[in-house]
Parts: C-alpha cells; sequence; structure tokens
C-alpha cells in the first residue's frame, strides 16, 4: 500500500500536466484564429489602399466607348539644313493624318507633301499603354512603316523604313494639354543606293472644344544619309499646325 500510493500520486500530476498542456495547444489555436480573424487599422488601410490602386487602374485603362475614330489636317513650314552646305533653306508642307481605335489597339497612318519635293506617307499599328482614349490623357506605341520619295535636289529616290514611335498627350486643364514624341528611324537602303536612317521628337500645345481640337507643335527630324563611303545629315525642323476632328 505504502508502495501504490506514491504511484498514484505520480499518474494524477502527469495526467495534471498533460491536461495543462491541452489547455495551451486549445488557448494558443483559439488565439491564432482570433488573431487571423481580427480587424485592425493597419489592414484597413492597407486594403483601402489596394482598392484605390485597382480603382485608379480599371478608371485609367476602361473606355466608355470601344470604338475611336479621328482625322487631322497637317499644316506647317520648316527650315531645311544640309550640313555640308552653309545655308539653310525653308519649305512648306501639308497632308493629314488618321487613327482608328478598338479599345487599346489602333491604327494609324498620315500622308504629307513638301515643297522640298517629296511625298511621304506612313501606317503603324498602335498599342495604349495608358489611358482610356486619345481625348485623355494617353500613352501610346507604335511600330510601322514609312516611305518617303524625294524627287528634289538630293534625288534619293524612294526609301521604305521601319520606324517605332512613342507618343505622349498629357491633358493639363479639362479643355487644354500638352503633347510629345519620339520616332526612331531603322536604317534602310533607298532606291538610289542610300542609306537612310534617323529620329524625329516634337512637342505642342493644344486646346479642345468637344469633338474639335486645335494644335501647335514644334518639331525637329534628323535623317542620316550616306552612299560610296560619304555621310551627310539632313535637319528639317519648324512648326506644324491644324485640327483634329474625333468621332
Amino acid at each position: 500500500m505504502k508502495h501504490i500510493l506514491p504511484f498514484i500520486a505520480l499518474l494524477t500530476f502527469l495526467g495534471q500536466i498533460s491536461l495543462a498542456d491541452d489547455v495551451y495547444v486549445v488557448i494558443q489555436k483559439k488565439q491564432e484564429a482570433k488573431k487571423n480573424k481580427g480587424w485592425n487599422l493597419a489592414d484597413w488601410m492597407a486594403t483601402k489602399r489596394e482598392m484605390r490602386l485597382m480603382d485608379q487602374w480599371l478608371a485609367l485603362n476602361s473606355s466608355a466607348t470601344k470604338f475611336e475614330f479621328f482625322l487631322s489636317g497637317i499644316f506647317g513650314k520648316y527650315d531645311y539644313k544640309l550640313d555640308s552646305e552653309t545655308q539653310k533653306k525653308e519649305f512648306s508642307q501639308s497632308g493629314g493624318r488618321f487613327g482608328m481605335y478598338f479599345s487599346i489597339l489602333g491604327l494609324e497612318g498620315s500622308y504629307l507633301q513638301a515643297d522640298e519635293k517629296f511625298t511621304y506617307w506612313d501606317a503603324a499599328l498602335a498599342l495604349r499603354l495608358l489611358g482610356r482614349s486619345a481625348q485623355g490623357t494617353n500613352l501610346t506605341i507604335k511600330y510601322g512603316m514609312q516611305s518617303k520619295e524625294f524627287s528634289g535636289e538630293q534625288e534619293l529616290g524612294l526609301a521604305k523604313n521601319n520606324f517605332l514611335d512613342s507618343n505622349l498627350t498629357l491633358y493639363l486643364i479639362g479643355f487644354m494639354g500638352v503633347d510629345g514624341g519620339y520616332k526612331l528611324i531603322f536604317q534602310d537602303t533607298s532606291s538610289k543606293n542610300f542609306s537612310v536612317e534617323g529620329s524625329t521628337w516634337e512637342a505642342g500645345l493644344f486646346i479642345e472644344s468637344g469633338f474639335i481640337r486645335l494644335y501647335g507643335k514644334w518639331f525637329e527630324e534628323t535623317t542620316d544619309l550616306s552612299k560610296d563611303g560619304l555621310k551627310n545629315t539632313v535637319v528639317r525642323k519648324g512648326l506644324k499646325y491644324g485640327a483634329t476632328f474625333f468621332f
């Protein structure tokens, strides 16, 4: 009997320890569950910020209308400078531009003729990376082909080049904004065996009323020419202006 009583006491003590451990585990699990389901100000602010960012992205990239179409008239004057010559020449140009979009995908093209005696056209596929429409703040990139046929003093013949173009339109207030772009013209050989490549940048201001936009842009186009080891650079820079009609 003397040996049995201590043994019973030991079993009772171990049972109490095991019970205490079980109670501790249950309490810990309940605390973790409360923590996972609990609400605090930091969590609420983080969730609110995520929702605001999603709302902003949807607002910028969801279009009220899926289809867009626009037409532009282009007029202007520019200075022509060949680096092997000392004097500048002045020319005028005129033409048009069109664009049609379905959501963020589009097709754009333009046509120009100048009294420098060249004709120009281009066509490009466009992707709007940011913005809902052409009549709103947007960032658009384009890839396409341009054709420029010369019959003037340089007699470069016909040059067809692929290009990559980017354009940013930023509205300052509801009816006025700025826009600018950069165009990289990849190398190709003209029909008169001239190597032709270059770049163009432009920046301007516009005002808008309803479906009509009036704009003015300063531009500078650099064309690098080479043939039989001889290199020349042509710089055309000036002002172009016109009106765009949105449909």
